[in-house]
């Protein structure tokens, strides 16, 4: 009889990676509750964290709610900007700051989205899958890059 030995990093891998998987929805970082005043970078890195779960990059991320999360969450960045609304039903937002934001409904391409491009910030960009399980979800689609907020005004 032959005993078949695994190298060991096998048996540490496999539940790190495991460990590391169930982690993303317990260490998901979510934007804290309104208040006057805020600034993007209060919204989207509070203390100093990226919300959401990394998507295909750092600067992507993804948090849970279709749809209307990320029009809430467009609305909230926005409110002191300056909206454009599109006949799509996409909207785009040039901030008092010189940051910009983009909302983009979902499609059978892409999930409904937030495009950002805002100095100092490293988020470019968050997705809203609809059915979100809680870790980073490609869309069935495949991968889609936007670039809507440099397409909008001629690049930042």
């Amino acid at each position: 009889m032959t005993v078949k030995h695994f190298p060991r990093r096998s048996f540490l891998t496999l539940p790190l990676a495991l460990a590391a998987t169930r982690a993303w929805a317990d260490d998901m970082v979510t934007p804290p509750p309104a208040h006057d005043g805020e600034s993007p970078a209060d919204i989207l890195t509070p203390g100093g964290k990226p919300v959401g779960v990394q998507a295909s990059a750092p600067q992507r991320r993804q948090l849970p709610g279709g749809e209307a999360a990320a029009k809430a969450l467009f609305d909230r960045l926005a409110k002191s900007g300056k909206v454009t609304h599109r006949a799509n039903g996409s909207e785009f937002a040039a901030l008092p700051g010189g940051g910009r934001v983009f909302f983009g409904k979902g499609t059978a391409d892409a999930y409904p989205r937030l495009d950002i491009r805002i100095k100092g910030l490293s988020i470019q960009g968050i997705e809203f899958p609809p059915n979100w399980n809680g870790k980073y979800q490609p869309h069935p689609a495949g991968e889609q890059v936007h670039g809507e907020v440099d397409d909008a005004n001629g690049g930042m």
